[in-house]
């Protein structure tokens, strides 16, 4: 008797705390999500997925093509030993169907079954039925969650569709494009094979500029050809516009102090410059107190850190959409950080090359970097050959 007074208590309580809670639910904690998904150990099936405040667990057995018995749990996760633990309300239901697969009969066999579940050392699931010892033995294996379905079969398709932002970029292993798709911005990305490789380091060995357009469309051309291996939605936000809003005022080099990176320019002769700035994942468009002939003088002198921003607003995607290092979150791997050193290296040699002093600013680069002296001087005959035959 006591014991049933003991559930009813523990029951009303927690039906109390579940009318007064609030709408806000914690999320499911990182080391548990190797649990949610589908285990399968012969004829048994677990489901469990995160709802709310805990694991909810299904298992389902049948016997024969005309019973099958039914757990449900309710599971909270134990961090200390990474285990799942139920509240020990857990029911088995027993199912009867006839030969026509109609169920004829549905028995509640308990509700007061307990039960833990554990990952082993090989990753197989384990269910400790602290009831009947239901799962003794048995080593539950997890099957593989299906794959989304892909919006575009081919990057061609991707460069190809309405939202394509016109930003692509290739490492060593994948060719990643960035598309605007129903609202969301999408990554998608395809793996090189063979040929994209062989034809990439041919249009990078710099020979004649016509033969380094034909390389490019050549290898242009085959990049379309590569089916996107997955795709993810990029999740971090821009910045909000009162934090834009807080850029009136600063010069450009405050602005970069504050962690922007110099993008570009644009604007028509004698209309207000625009300068693009990005952080993270996008840009943002800065609108300068000068025309755009000013900022071209300044830039002419070799300084616009000086020039101040009017007023500041949302661009789009930054080219860093398409550097694998920063996640769909816009955390940055810096562990992979050799592409934005290049690309830092990349931009020194241009301002240098543009500056009123080329030998001395390149020279100064290569001081500051004696190990890469080598790879620096051959950017700049690159670039200085591209210059020369009209390239950009």
């Amino acid at each position: 008797m006591m014991k049933k007074v003991l559930l009813a208590v523990l029951a009303l309580i927690m039906l109390t705390s579940i009318v007064f809670a609030e709408e806000e639910f914690a999320p499911m904690p990182d080391a548990a999500e190797a649990f949610e998904g589908v285990w399968l150990c012969d004829r048994a099936t677990i489901s469990m997925y995160w709802e709310e405040e805990g694991f909810k667990v299904l298992i389902t057995w049948g016997s024969s093509a005309w019973e099958q018995s039914e757990w449900q749990y309710s599971c909270y996760y134990h961090d200390e030993d990474n285990t799942l633990v139920a509240v020990p309300f857990g029911t088995r239901t027993e199912y009867v169907y006839n030969d026509d697969g109609e169920l004829a009969s549905a028995t509640e066999a308990y509700n007061d079954g307990a039960a833990v579940f554990l990952l082993d050392e090989k990753g197989y699931m384990i269910w400790q039925d602290e009831k009947e010892n239901a799962g003794d033995g048995m080593r539950f294996e997890k099957l593989p969650e299906e794959p989304a379905a892909l919006s575009f079969a081919t990057i061609g398709d991707a460069m190809a569709s309405e939202g394509f932002t016109g930003i692509a970029a290739c490492d060593d292993e994948h060719y990643i494009v960035a598309v605007e798709l129903d609202g969301a911005f999408l990554r998608v990305v395809a793996d090189m094979d063979d040929e994209a490789r062989r034809l990439n380091n041919a249009f990078q060995e710099y020979v004649d500029i016509d033969t380094l357009e034909d390389l490019f469309a050549e290898y242009y051309a085959y990049i379309k050809t590569l089916p996107v291996a997955y795709e993810e939605e990029i999740t971090a936000q821009p910045k909000p516009q009162e934090e834009l809003d807080a850029l009136a005022g600063k010069t450009l080099l405050e602005v970069e102090e504050m962690g922007y990176e110099s993008s570009s320019s644009e604007s028509g002769e004698g209309d207000a410059a625009i300068y693009t700035v990005s952080n993270g994942l996008y840009e943002y468009n800065l609108l300068l107190n000068v025309t755009y002939t000013e900022y071209m003088e300044h830039n002419d002198n070799g300084y616009i850190g000086d020039l101040t921003v009017k007023s500041a607003g949302f661009a789009g995607l930054s080219r860093n959409a398409t550097e694998l290092r920063y996640h769909a979150d816009g955390t940055v791997d810096e562990a992979n950080d050799a592409w934005a050193e290049f690309n830092g290296i990349m931009e020194q040699i241009a301002g240098a090359l543009s500056s009123e002093n080329p030998e001395g600013a390149i020279q100064a680069i290569i001081d500051a970097m004696p190990e890469q002296a080598e790879e620096i001087q051959m950017l700049v005959e690159l670039f200085s050959n591209i210059s020369e035959q009209g390239g950009e």
